[in-house]
Parts: C-alpha cells; sequence; structure tokens
C-alpha cells in the first residue's frame, strides 16, 4: 500500500495512512531498513511504499543524552538513541578447595574484594541488569545491584558452559594432564566440548537463541542477509544494561554481537580478567545499525596486584 508521511510541528498522530511527527528528524523505516530521512525546514510530504510497517523514531539533538557523545558535526547519524551493554565478568571463584573442584563456587574473599570495586566503577546512566544464575555471577552482581538500586534479572541462558556433574568433589590433580589432552584433538572435535558436559555447539546455541530472544523483545532484531552470523541490527531500544556472566558466556555475546564466525576457543579469543569490562554499543550503518566494541579488558577499577584470571 502506499502511506503518506508528513512531517510538521504537530504531535506525533497516526490517522489512516498519514503520520504527523514533530522534531527536527525523522526517519521512516520500513520493515527493517528506513527509506527516507529529512530536515524539517518546512512541512513536506513523502510518499512510499510499505511492504510491511512503519515505524517512526525521532532524531535526538546533540546534548540531550549524556549517554551518547556529542559530534563533532551537526546531523550525524550515529547520534540517534542507541543500546549499550556493559559486559562484567564474575570476580575470582573457589573453583578449587581443599584440592577438589567446585563446579559453582562462591567467590574467595578477595572475589569479594573485586566485585566491591567493580561496582564503585562509573556505569554511567543503567537501565537493566542482567545476571547469570551461578553463584559467582550472582555475588558479583550483589554490590553492584545495591550500587545502582535496580532489581536484576536473571536470565538461565547466561549460565557458563556446562561442565559434567561428576566433577564436583573430584581431586583436581588429574585435570591438569586431561585438559591438554583434549585440547590436542582435531579441531571437529573440539566442538564436543568435555566429554560428559554440555558441548560447545549447545552451549553457543543456548546463549545466542537466549540473547537474541531478549534483544528482539527490547528492537534489536538480526538483519537477514547471505551472511550466517547477523551483522546488521533493526534499531533497538535506548538501554543501557550491565551484564553480569562468565568468559565463556561473555565470550560467545561478544562474538555474536559483533558478526564473528563462532569457533570452540571462544574463551581464548576474548580472554578477560575477574571483574574486566566490555562495552558494546550500536552505532547506525547504512538503514540499520551495527554493535561495535567501544572497550574491552576495562579493570581500572582494581589496583594492579589484585587483577585475576
Amino acid at each position: 500500500m502506499v502511506v503518506d508521511v508528513v512531517v510538521t510541528g504537530a504531535v506525533l498522530v497516526v490517522t489512516g495512512g498519514v503520520v504527523e511527527v514533530s522534531g527536527m528528524v525523522v526517519v521512516v523505516v520500513v520493515g527493517s531498513a528506513p527509506l527516507v530521512h529529512a530536515e524539517r525546514t518546512s512541512t513536506q510530504l513523502v510518499r512510499i511504499t510499505v511492504e510491511r510497517f512503519i515505524r517512526v523514531r525521532r532524531y535526538r539533538p546533540a546534548g540531550r543524552s549524556h549517554r551518547n557523545p556529542a559530534s563533532s558535526f551537526a546531523g550525524r547519524l550515529d547520534r540517534f538513541d542507541s543500546m549499550q551493554i556493559q559486559l562484567i565478568r564474575h570476580a575470582e571463584p573457589g573453583y578449587v578447595d581443599d584440592g577438589v573442584l567446585r563446579n559453582n563456587p562462591p567467590l574467595t574473599e578477595l572475589g569479594h574484594r573485586q566485585a566491591k570495586l567493580a561496582a564503585a566503577r562509573d556505569w554511567g546512566s543503567v537501565d537493566e541488569i542482567w545476571v547469570s544464575p551461578m553463584v559467582r555471577a550472582q555475588q558479583t552482581a550483589e554490590p553492584i545491584v545495591e550500587t545502582l538500586g535496580i532489581e536484576p534479572t536473571v536470565m538461565d541462558w547466561m549460565h557458563e558452559i556446562r561442565m559434567p556433574d561428576e566433577w564436583e568433589g573430584s581431586a583436581v590433580d588429574r585435570f591438569e594432564e586431561m585438559f591438554e589432552q583434549l585440547n590436542l584433538r582435531a579441531i571437529e572435535a573440539l566442538w564436543d566440548g568435555v566429554p560428559g558436559g554440555e558441548s560447545f555447539r549447545d552451549f553457543h546455541v543456548r546463549v545466542t537463541t537466549g540473547l537474541a530472544h531478549e534483544l528482539a523483545a527490547r528492537g534489536a532484531r538480526p538483519i537477514i542477509t547471505d551472511d550466517p552470523e547477523p551483522n546488521l541490527w533493526t534499531e533497538p531500544e535506548d538501554l543501557s544494561i550491565v551484564y553480569v556472566a562468565h568468559g565463556g558466556t561473555n565470550a560467545v555475546t561478544l562474538g555474536y554481537l559483533l558478526g564473528m564466525e563462532p569457533t570452540p576457543w571462544e574463551w581464548d579469543r576474548f580472554d578477560s580478567a575477574h571483574t574486566s569490562v566490555a562495552t558494546v554499543r550500536t552505532k547506525h550503518v547504512s538503514h540499520s545499525v551495527a554493535f561495535g566494541m567501544t572497550g574491552f579488558g576495562d579493570t581500572s577499577h582494581l589496583p594492579p596486584g589484585i587483577v585475576t584470571r
């Protein structure tokens, strides 16, 4: 169908096929791609063909939001509303207790100190806190939640890759040699993960499926292209999210948001210290948005002597 889009100084009104919107600049989105943007110098009439739906987002001039840095010139598209995700790895946990392995350990005394220092860093304006259900992530999130005063949302899909249940309470000295042997397997075999545990294939699907579901609920959906990894997304809500999880979960998340082909050694590709912070945010690319990394491995809240991995 054909819809008339009228840009005037009026309040947003949708009646029949006419959209009237106030503001300096508007973007008319058809499906997932903006068709037109225009500076309002006078009343304009734009006729467009709509295949699915129309969404109108108003441009926010520089200086209206402290989350978006001021542009060096007026009219830059990257000053539209954006989504920011700050991913923090949990603090130091007690993986080994009296010589035996713990699958879901609490934080060490040092880990609790790291978590408190992380909570005191400048998080900026935050709207949501997402947390893994595992004990070490929950305990890392506690002082952050208290400081920011935001009720956290526990996301089961943010759980770290699952190790075999029978590892719990096993003597730790037998694992070093086992891991060396497992790492020497063929690349294809590495996708199977640790025998008896969750495969990396399943882990990757679990994390990315859960993440995609939550982002879609906030307006960000992958734009389907020939590339199997989603490089471009629809415009998300203007949100700042703190994401408290794990080395593996965060690595998979970063790779997915950045459109990178997955590998079974994500942990090595995005090697991060305890409570280190990585930051991604959306930027406008052509008629859509892409996630870009603006920081990685930030441990500026920790004194050098207590940075651990």
